[in-house]
């Protein structure tokens, strides 16, 4: 089962927060008239350009077009989840969430998730305290020797695991918790042994920045190298990015996503100012990965070592991203020289010249058919037609309806095949446009300001007259209209952002956040004056439409009583009586 509130709760929460002492103990505002303002902190600016409305409980940036009510605010500069939010909002007004259905197997206490949380935080402090003392200078001067800087060393909690450490954790009065944590490991005495003894330790942050695993490295000719964490109860490799929560920290608009493979990878790129790299700790890139990339950014960079292993993962990078490769999306790939991996080659090369490869990077549809094509022998039209049959597959698995067909179209223009057929294709599949486009079209037209002047100012529902025959004259374009009184009606007192909350997770929600802060030139205290007119209006032409459609009907095939009834009373209204 899925994780539910009622939008009943929701609303209820909405209702009882104030956004702007929510976002005031974030950012500071600044009171300007009715609303508050401050520099937006979601991208970079000069003068304040943020706006928070009491009255509607709603944000807005005028620079980057932000916008939402406090639960997207939270989920936008906090990086919660929804569900998180929500429960975010509860504790600050001491409610209680009603009890969510998830399957038995999520069933675990949030206190035994804290005490994981808790215990994996305080030995990554003890790591890291560790690596400063003199006694085990040999790790830290390998990472100065490697180039790392102290103050990168800090940002990301580097330490180290030494008979110090291992000693202190014998001492704990339930090391058996370091067990579950996959710290220590049980041998065949049964003895508890350090997992990590004599080696750096890189410490591996979720999102939210609490300290999930452990990622180490070997500095002696030792084997393995490399050595993570096993999987726990809050551990899951394949869907951790190394790297992602020091980005989050960077900037909460993220532009792009470099992929790496390893830590030192991450790491050296964040020293040389290269701040949005995450690693995937030595695995194949997984669906979750790429969820989690793209809940960040729409645009991705695949940046592997430079040797064939790195090939093979960019090409496994490419098959597994197909599927996610939606219009909006970007991905891309970097192919850096022979024998050199990020790591090595921003350190010859420098920022600058690094940046300049990531801007030549390929994209991922060149990437498919130029790798693909390569191999073959494509002399002969039986030739072509066997590639394409094996190569169009991997063209249908992207999602993005605009870009499967720009690809299928740039591989018939390789193969030098007619693209009629490829056009007939698309204009097949315009529907997928047409879907994309909200029904009320976003030209300025007297249902839309309907629409948008109600959003912004729920209580004009209660000024509306009678419309019950502009419900019978079921014209489209105002259902939707006849919807949002309806709801207004039912919530009394509801305010733009509750209003918009009820619409979460529906098509219709972008359309009235979008339609929430645009400014119709019309005063406040003609607002209700300028809303009964244009109403008036659209239901005089609705009425004149049904009035023509059941005329027409009426000549050609007849009308039941029902539907005479109803063009008599059409015909009253339109003529005055």
């Amino acid at each position: 089962m899925k994780r539910k509130i009622s939008k009943e709760f929701i609303n209820s929460l909405l209702q009882k927060t104030n956004i702007v002492s929510i976002i005031e103990n974030r950012i500071k505002l600044i009171k300007r008239g009715k609303n508050y303002s401050a520099r937006c902190p979601f991208h970079i600016e000069k003068y304040p350009s943020f706006t928070v409305s009491y009255e509607k409980q709603f944000y807005y940036c005028f620079g980057c077009h932000v916008h939402g009510n406090v639960i997207d605010f939270l989920i936008s500069y906090d990086r919660k989840t929804f569900i998180e939010a929500i429960f975010e909002l509860a504790s600050i007004n001491n409610i209680d969430v009603p009890e969510l259905k998830i399957k038995f197997s999520r069933k675990i206490s949030s206190f035994k998730y804290v005490k994981y949380y808790r215990i994996m935080n305080f030995i990554t402090k003890i790591y890291q305290k560790n690596i400063f003392l003199s006694c085990n200078k040999k790790f830290l001067n390998y990472l100065i020797d490697r180039g790392i800087k102290k103050k990168i060393i800090n940002l990301f909690t580097l330490g180290c695991s030494s008979n110090n450490s291992y000693n202190f954790f014998k001492k704990m009065k339930n090391n058996e918790i370091l067990l579950d944590c996959g710290v220590f490991f049980e041998n065949n005495q049964k003895i508890f042994l350090d997992r990590f003894i004599n080696r750096i330790i890189f410490p591996l942050r979720d999102e939210s920045g609490q300290v999930i695993g452990l990622g180490s490295r070997n500095i002696s000719s030792a084997f393995p190298k490399y050595l993570n964490s096993p999987e726990t109860i809050i551990f899951k490799k394949r869907k951790f990015l190394y790297g992602l929560y020091e980005s989050i920290c960077m900037t909460s608009n993220i532009p792009y996503l470099i992929v790496v493979e390893g830590y030192i990878d991450v790491i050296t790129l964040t020293q040389y100012g290269i701040f949005h790299s995450v690693a995937l700790l030595g695995t194949s890139i997984s669906n979750d990965h790429l969820q989690l990339l793209f809940k960040k950014t729409n645009n991705i960079i695949y940046c592997f070592d430079g040797d064939r292993a790195g090939r093979t993962a960019s090409w496994r990078s490419l098959i597994c991203s197909l599927s996610f490769l939606s219009d909006n999306r970007s991905i891309k790939f970097v192919f850096i020289p022979k024998d050199y991996d990020p790591d090595s080659l921003v350190r010859k090369e420098g920022k600058i010249k690094f940046l300049k490869r990531m801007k030549k990077s390929i994209s991922i549809s060149d990437f498919l058919l130029y790798q693909t094509l390569s191999k073959k022998n494509l002399n002969t039209i039986d030739q072509k037609i066997d590639f394409i049959k094996k190569v169009i597959p991997l063209i249908n698995k992207i999602p993005g309806k605009i870009t499967r067909f720009l690809v299928k179209n740039q591989l018939f223009t390789i193969l030098g095949f007619s693209r009629i057929k490829e056009e007939l294709i698309f204009f097949k599949e315009e529907n997928y446009i047409k879907n994309n486009i909200f029904y009320l079209d976003v030209k300025q037209s007297n249902i839309r300001i309907l629409i948008g002047l109600l959003v912004q100012n729920p209580y004009l529902a209660s000024i509306i007259p009678d419309i019950q025959n502009l419900k019978i004259a079921k014209i489209q374009k105002i259902i939707f209209f006849l919807e949002i009184i309806d709801v207004c009606l039912l919530y009394k007192n509801i305010n733009t952002a509750q209003l918009i909350e009820l619409y979460r997770g529906t098509y219709k929600f972008k359309v009235l956040s979008k339609l929430s802060h645009i400014d119709f030139m019309i005063e406040k205290k003609k607002i209700s004056e300028v809303f009964l007119d244009l109403l008036v209006n659209v239901y005089n032409k609705a009425l004149e439409k049904q009035y023509f459609k059941l005329v027409l009907k009426e000549k050609t095939i007849g009308l039941c009583w029902i539907e005479k009834n109803m063009l008599w009373d059409i015909s009253k209204v339109l003529s005055g009586n």
